[in-house]
């Protein structure tokens, strides 16, 4: 598999465009994370039933966001800049949103050269996401 993105020229695998999931429903939602960020007693409302698979690689869980194969990809621990830009952009050239779990849009080429954490998805979700984890306090760099 490659996937490509050229910025304001789209997305692609193995040369023919992806756009990303157009879910709008968290119900059902196909999402690459571990199911357990979404167990305890700290969420302001529950989580409706999702279903969760692992990648190990984060710039592969995003280029699969990005493709439609997943609906979103969430990770609440830092992420080094040349472990996700590529994917950043191949995400939103494929329609999809990347951005922190506040809904921040993720700036590169800082002092610091890590995202705070990561939210991946079909854009309709992505708001409902957010408001689900934007409460989570994330442990200190």
């Amino acid at each position: 598999e490659t996937f490509a993105a050229i910025l304001g020229g789209g997305a692609s695998l193995n040369g023919r465009p992806i756009t990303a999931s157009d879910t709008t429903d968290l119900d059902d939602a196909s999402v690459l994370a571990d199911a357990r960020l979404i167990e305890g007693p700290h969420w302001l409302e529950p989580w409706p039933a999702m279903r969760f698979e692992k990648r190990n690689a984060i710039a592969y869980r995003m280029a699969l966001v990005a493709a439609g194969a997943f609906d979103a990809a969430i990770n609440l621990t830092p992420k080094w800049d040349w472990d996700v830009c590529a994917g950043a952009l191949i995400v939103e050239e494929a329609g999809g949103r990347v951005s922190d779990h506040h809904g921040q849009a993720w700036r590169f080429n800082q002092a610091d050269p890590r995202q705070n954490s990561l939210v991946c998805s079909a854009p309709a979700l992505h708001p409902l996401i957010v408001r689900r984890t934007a409460p989570i306090p994330l442990a200190p760099r």
